[in-house]
């Protein structure tokens, strides 16, 4: 308790010191979750103070005083003490309801950002942006503000789908499905977005009758509400497209995505993201028809676009890429497939974590090369890699997994025919299912 009480003393010795602009910025600070704060978002939480104003504040009465820490370049970090004390000199300020609401409109922003268009890795930038939006959700409490907590819960659940946590994104959505629906009518266009996330979520979890009266329901509100010709309609149009693709309902994907993307080429740029996206998502179904020279030029069409939008080292790019590649090795043309595939892995595991499901895709591509050109000493430990990640983050019975489980199958009958069993490593995830090859299991 003295000790407490000695601490207590400190600090609001340290408090009395700072002039009434570091007691601000001090205040906003506590609003941030205690994890790496950018210092970009306090300055968008105070816009009425000049840039140049607000660092020398943070450096001469916070830095200076070892009120805040830095811990990265432009990113800085409260102790738990400190953000517990200011928390509640914020409490006390007349504008504390002011800041709060500034706090939340920048974290749901820097929340879209992040999805959109990060800067160094969507995997760390969403994480951070995770947490703060879990501090400010925690703070929506009061009935007026349902639909703010709805917003927040949709980009919670938004980006725990793009780092592929979809057991803890599931919930959200339907939680912010929920509010919106109650608050805003079943038509809402607000209520559509959410409708079309959840259906993505749902189908990249191979639940696709789940996802189908979904996807049909946006689809319909959006064409009702926004005209058949609108870019939001063809986007609905791609998401049932995809569904139908993953169905194995090919004729009716196509013709949804060709509808997509006749209105994207009519309504948007030419370099527009979303035909990029419509020309690739095109491109893939016309790979698993063997349809390879049609899927080959609109693959190169939206590369063109993507390069010229974020880069050749974007994610864009990389998965454009790996795409393309998996097509010239199905083709046999296997000099062309591996360079791409050794240029889109690491920017896709930069990007998204390592253990990321789109990663254990990728991974498989670059096993399913190998093993095509004999090489399967170079393909076995990829096998696995791909095979720990999609049984850790989706599950045994998803389509990813059993095709992953079937290709290192595949690679361990060819290595027992070839006599090479030897060559094969100790790892349990290898040795267990050569020991069910070897005993007949049919289901191994």
């Amino acid at each position: 308790m003295t000790a407490s009480l000695g601490v207590a003393a400190a600090f609001e010795l340290s408090w009395q010191a700072l002039d009434e602009s570091a007691q601000q910025v001090a205040a906003v600070l506590s609003l941030f979750a205690l994890v790496e704060i950018p210092w970009t978002l306090v300055e968008q939480c105070l816009p009425e103070v000049d840039a140049e104003e607000l660092e020398e504040i943070r450096d001469r009465a916070l830095l200076g005083a070892n009120l805040l820490k830095r811990v990265d370049q432009g990113m800085y970090q409260l102790h738990q003490l400190l953000r517990e004390f200011f928390a509640a000199k914020r409490s006390q300020r007349a504008n504390d309801s002011a800041l709060q609401q500034r706090f939340y409109e920048v974290v749901i922003a820097e929340a879209k950002r992040v999805q959109e268009k990060p800067e160094r890795s969507l995997i760390k930038e969403s994480t951070v942006a995770i947490a703060h939006l879990q501090v400010a959700m925690e703070r929506l409490t009061r009935p007026e503000q349902a639909l703010e907590a709805a917003t927040c819960l949709f980009w919670l659940a938004s980006l725990y789908h793009d780092q592929g946590r979809y057991v803890e994104a599931e919930p959200l959505y339907l939680r912010s499905l929920s509010i919106r629906e109650q608050q805003l009518g079943q038509d809402h266009l607000d209520v559509v977005l959410n409708l079309g996330t959840l259906a993505k979520l749902l189908r990249v979890q191979g639940r696709y009758p789940e996802a189908e009266p979904l996807c049909l329901r946006a689809l319909a509100i959006r064409e009702r509400k926004l005209g058949a010709d609108a870019p939001d309609v063809a986007a609905s149009l791609n998401d049932l497209a995809g569904l139908r693709s993953s169905q194995k309902r090919y004729p009716e994907a196509e013709t949804l995505y060709l509808q997509a993307l006749a209105i994207s080429e009519q309504q948007l740029e030419a370099d527009d993201p979303f035909v990029a996206t419509s020309l690739n998502n095109l491109a893939g179904l016309y790979q698993l028809q063997g349809r390879s020279d049609e899927a080959e030029s609109l693959y190169n069409r939206a590369l063109n676009i993507s390069e010229r939008l974020y880069g050749e080292k974007s994610f864009e790019v990389a998965e454009i890429l790996h795409n393309l590649a998996t097509l010239y090795y199905s083709q046999e043309q296997y000099s062309k497939a591996e360079p791409l595939l050794l240029f889109s892995l690491p920017i896709h595991e930069r990007w998204l974590g390592e253990t990321h499901p789109a990663v254990a895709i990728t991974i498989n591509s670059l096993a399913n090369l190998y093993q095509l050109q004999g090489r399967y000493v170079e393909a076995e430990p990829l096998y696995v890699q791909a095979l720990e990640i999609l049984l850790n983050r989706l599950d045994n019975d998803h389509r990813h997994t059993q095709t992953v489980q079937q290709s290192f199958r595949l690679l361990l009958q060819k290595v027992m025919w070839a006599r090479q069993a030897e060559q094969l490593s100790d790892h349990p995830v290898t040795q267990k299912l050569l020991r069910r090859i070897q005993a007949g299991d049919t289901n191994a």
